[in-house]
């Protein structure tokens, strides 16, 4: 179980009728320290692939587009983020080649985007991407471990994700990140 100072209090988001929609499930459980959210998504997802090759690239002239690729050694799944001129960005999980969901987290403020930062450069083991309106919308939560982190993202949509990187690809991504939304 995590420790009590790593749980974040329960996050509240309100509706544009005004009313507080209650988290998913599993947040709520973890919010009331009911439950190892780490644990509890591992066991969702058997075998996460792993990521271990990380490149990035700028494309476009008049309009730059940034794209950070992180991929299996084989090849066989990769993870996309994208970066637009907005600073938005879209996490895309691809699959032979064939099969590609993506999250973009919204309204992320540059306050939201400095507290994941500092957060992945600190202690934490949990740590969430998402903006004001938490889950109603897509989100991410990275799962450090020792030697690798576990990327899951879900989508109010009803589609989830998930993806081991190493430690290096995670400072390769977070590097990356920081410059992207510096």
């Amino acid at each position: 179980m995590t420790d009590d100072r790593t749980i974040p209090s329960r996050p509240t988001t309100t509706r544009g009728d005004g009313l507080v929609k209650d988290p998913p499930a599993i947040l709520g459980q973890y919010f009331a320290k009911e439950i190892d959210l780490d644990r509890e998504l591992t066991a969702r997802f058997g075998s996460v692939p792993l990521l271990s090759q990380f490149h990035a690239r700028v494309s476009g002239t008049r309009v730059k587009r940034a794209t950070a690729m992180l991929t299996a050694q084989d090849g066989s799944v990769s993870m996309r983020v994208e970066m637009d001129a907005t600073r938005s960005a879209m996490f895309v999980f691809t699959t032979g080649g064939m099969l590609s969901l993506g999250f973009t987290p919204t309204r992320l403020s540059d306050m939201d985007r400095a507290a994941w930062l500092k957060a992945m450069r600190g202690d934490d083991p949990l740590v969430f991407l998402w903006g004001a309106l938490r889950w109603e919308q897509d989100y991410l939560l990275f799962s450090r471990q020792k030697h690798f982190t576990t990327l899951f993202a879900f989508s109010a949509r009803q589609t989830e994700a998930a993806a081991r990187l190493t430690g290096d690809v995670t400072e390769k991504l977070v590097s990356w990140l920081e410059k992207m939304w510096g």
